[in-house]
């Protein structure tokens, strides 16, 4: 038996398990050798229950496994593709470098092409084996569908690229570059809460060949994504994306792309809260009445935009002026309090900017924080209890 598509052809044995992947870009031939799927349901390992089919897509093959519960339980764990992939140069395992670590796909890389695998839903339990824990409740005779498995192959390009995944390169780079240590989350992220002072980013060299082929994945596995309904809008959140400044060329950069609203790092500040990370961070805006705080800085001042690092503020046991650890040169003081908003000239600049070139910069305002005073505002559920 085999599968074929344009760009590969998938063997396999009698037992309808694949063994041979044949990359028709350069000629070559893969030894899959893929071990068995299994299952952990209540505690014990099983091969009982579970299903598989392969389907040819345009330039990948799509591997769906499900599980019948033999009975009710709890499914915990479940496998789904081990290849062995013998004789490979390397098995690289990329991801998106971030502190999380999201699984993106598995390289196997041969001398003029190889092949790339992973899960549609990009979560996994190990860096080569496609596996995952749901833990998911099941009844008797109950069907999971588990997260389908993409297998795909390229040529080599021969030119290579280095990144280290969303962050800026340019000599060594840090988390604590990007994040605060105490009010950015990163803490939760290492043993007892303590951030080493050498926490590198890995810095990842792929070969273009290799980014292309994901690339065509993707628009083939995810396809034009329409809009829910009318109404609905993309929206850049400038935070995560390292939009620290009010820098104009972040405009141009959207404008180009089609995206028309943008929330800046710092505009932040006076309108909403980190859930997670500071859940008393802004201590300065009054609730009854709604009361927004207009912060000054004397004239020169050198206390300019100092990027997601440990500020003096900080240092100090004062709260901090923007969001995380976030500052400008304008927020140094508490001057009055207003019935609106004010954002700091830079970032007025910034907003007038946008209307030119039609791009919104805008907060992230969360009004949660102020249900506090106001417990009116809540609103029920729909089975009309409370929230």
């Amino acid at each position: 038996m085999e599968l074929s598509n344009k760009y590969s052809t998938l063997l396999f044995d009698e037992q309808r398990r694949p063994v041979v992947l044949e990359n028709k870009l350069t000629g070559e031939r893969y030894d899959l050798a893929e071990g068995a799927e299994y299952a952990v349901f209540d505690g014990a390992i099983t091969n009982e229950g579970i299903e598989v089919e392969w389907t040819a897509r345009g330039s990948f093959f799509e591997k769906t496994v499900t599980f019948t519960a033999p009975r009710d339980g709890v499914l915990e764990q479940i496998s789904l593709f081990d290849p062995d992939f013998a004789g490979a140069n390397q098995l690289h395992f990329h991801d998106d470098k971030t502190i999380w670590h999201v699984p993106m796909c598995v390289f196997a890389r041969y001398s003029g092409g190889g092949a790339f695998y992973g899960l549609e839903y990009p979560y996994w339990d190990d860096e080569r084996e496609m596996c995952f824990s749901p833990f998911v409740e099941l009844k008797a005779g109950e069907i999971f569908v588990a997260e389908r498995v993409f297998l795909g192959v390229y040529e080599c390009d021969g030119r290579r690229l280095w990144s280290c995944g969303p962050y800026p390169c340019g000599g060594k780079q840090k988390y604590t570059d990007s994040f605060g240590r105490t009010h950015s989350g990163l803490a939760q992220h290492f043993p007892g809460g303590v951030v080493p002072d050498d926490v590198g980013i890995e810095r990842e060299e792929l070969d273009l060949g290799e980014i292309r082929a994901m690339r065509e994945f993707f628009r083939e596995h995810l396809g034009h994504a329409e809009l829910p309904e009318k109404g609905y809008f993309v929206w850049q959140n400038g935070w995560w994306a390292g939009l620290q400044g009010a820098d104009p060329a972040v405009i141009d950069v959207l404008a180009r792309a089609g995206v028309h609203d943008v929330m800046t790092a710092a505009m932040y500040y006076g309108h909403a809260n980190h859930p997670s990370c500071a859940p008393d961070y802004i201590t300065d805006v009054l609730f009854d009445p709604l009361r927004f705080p207009k912060i000054d800085a004397p004239e020169g001042s050198d206390e300019s935009a100092q990027g997601a690092k440990d500020s003096p503020a900080e240092e100090s046991g004062a709260p901090a002026a923007l969001h995380h650890d976030e500052r400008v040169s304008e927020a140094r003081e508490n001057v009055e309090y207003t019935d609106s908003f004010n954002a700091p000239p830079e970032y007025e600049a910034l907003i007038r900017y946008g209307r030119e070139r039609g791009v919104h910069v805008t907060s992230f305002s969360t009004p949660d924080n102020s249900y506090r005073a106001h417990p009116e505002w809540l609103a029920p559920r729909e089975n009309e209890q409370p929230p």
